[in-house]
Order: structure tokens, then sequence, then C-alpha cells
């Protein structure tokens, strides 16, 4: 057996890609708005020696989209095909860490599937996105549709980190970017167009379970002041702000993250 092992799951017409590795209780990892561009099965080394900490003590799934992404998709709709995954693996609960547009599905997820979901993390997400956090993502679809894959690498990451990761960051993507670049910008179209349109204002107030939300105190994409926000709608919900960095804080203060949602998930938080 090697580092991970890979699944398939085929529903609406589209295949979701997953990985799994570790012992305990099963957590449900969903990706951001990046998965467009490269799914779980295409980034599953980095994604296991990103989350093997967690793996100490769960069962870590990592799952994409469905492959093609079905037409007029919504984070609503993608919940409910993360519910079917879900349901196919064969646990009775999962907890769940929804990063970025992964943590909009996992709103819905929440909230419309609550005998599935245990406990919820929401890192670097809001109920909705801000002007500023539209802007940028149009910004970035407009780059996909004129095929500048360059353009939409170097912009995500400076838009993601901090200096002088994101520059250092830009230059080795730049390196590697013919490797990277997708076969066609489709998935990421249509995954953009859902974290335009998401709302889970009216989800917030039906998620019943332990949910942590996390925040990048100068994220220019999901604005931590939504993000506060929504914690306190949260009927059982939980704040923690992570000072000093932007939307890629589960990077840049990698180990702190991990800790935070590590304490959190087995009761020290």
């Amino acid at each position: 057996m090697g580092l991970y092992e890979k699944g398939r799951f085929v529903q609406n017409g589209g295949q979701m890609e997953y990985i799994f590795f570790g012992q305990g209780d099963p957590l449900l990892i969903i990706p951001g708005l990046g998965d467009g561009l490269a799914s779980v099965g295409k980034s599953a080394l980095q994604l296991y020696f990103y989350y093997r900490s967690y793996a100490r003590k769960a069962r870590i799934i990592s799952a994409s989209r469905p492959d093609p992404v079905p037409e007029n998709s919504t984070t609503k709709t993608m919940a409910r095909e993360y519910a079917a995954l879900m349901k196919n693996l064969g646990y009775k609960t999962f907890n769940v860490l929804g990063i970025s547009m992964g943590g909009m599905i996992a709103q819905h997820l929440a909230a419309d599937f609550p005998d599935r979901v245990e406990k919820t993390v929401f890192a670097v997400t809001v109920p909705e996105l801000d002007q500023k956090g539209k802007e940028i993502i149009s910004g970035w679809m407009e780059m996909a549709s004129n095929n500048d894959f360059k353009s939409l690498l170097i912009d995500t990451t400076l838009k993601t980190f901090q200096e002088p990761k994101a520059s250092r960051y830009a230059r080795l993507g730049l390196l590697g970017a013919r490797f990277l670049k997708p076969r066609d910008f489709s998935n990421f179209l249509a995954q953009a167009q859902a974290c335009l349109e998401h709302n889970g204002w009216d989800s917030l107030d039906k998620i019943q379970c332990p949910t942590l939300v996390i925040s990048g105190e100068k994220d220019q994409i999901t604005s931590p002041e939504l993000g506060l926000e929504l914690s306190k709608i949260l009927p059982r919900g939980d704040f923690f702000l992570l000072e000093g960095v932007g939307h890629g804080g589960f990077e840049e203060r990698k180990k702190d993250f991990s800790n935070i949602i590590g304490d959190f998930l087995n009761d020290k938080r």
C-alpha cells in the first residue's frame, strides 16, 4: 500500500476523484476554486504531504467536484454531490473541512444534510462574496476565458499570498506553467460562476453542529469581517482570526492552521 489510495465516484455524468489515507474518524476535505484547475487526483501527492499531520487521528478523504462539472452547478447542488459521495463511502458521519469555495459548499452540506455532519470548519470563506471578492473572481474568469493561464496563475498567487511568498510562489508556478495548465477551463469557469452566485445566508441558522470559522486578517478575496459575521449567525459557531496573513493563511501559517483545526476536532477548543 502506498502513501494514499485513490477512488472515483460516478454521478451526474461525471467522476468525482478522491484520495484517502490515515486512520480514525473520517474528515472530508472540500477544496477551493483551485480544484477547477488541478483536481485532487492531479494534486494527490501534494495533498498527502499537506494533510498528513491530520491523518494521525483521522481518516482523510479529499474529494474534487465531478469532472465535468454539470452545467448550471451551484454550491448547493455541489453539496448534494458531496452528500452522495459521503453516503457511498459508507461512514455514518463525517467531520468536514471546507476551504474557500469548499467552505461555501460545506455551508449547504451542513445545513441540508445534518445527519451526515458531526463538526464543520469553514476556512477562509464567506456566506456571500463582497464586491471586491466578486471583482477578483470575475477577473480570473476573464483570464480563463481568454486562455491566459500565465496571467491567471500570477494573479491568483498574488491575491492569495502575502509578500515575499507571493512573488516566490508566482515565479515557481511560472516555471511549471506548461505542465500545470488544464486541458481546458470549463470546470474552472463553472465553479467560479458558482462562487459568484453563492448565497449561504438562509442556510446558516440551520447548521446545528459545532462549527469553527477561520479567516485571514488580510484576506482580499473572502472578507474576514464577513467571516466573523458568519460565525456569529451560526447557532454553535466559533471564530479564529489568523493575523498577518491573507487568503492563503492555511499555507502561510500552516502549523497554526492545522493545530487550531486539530484542537477543535479533538474537543480541545
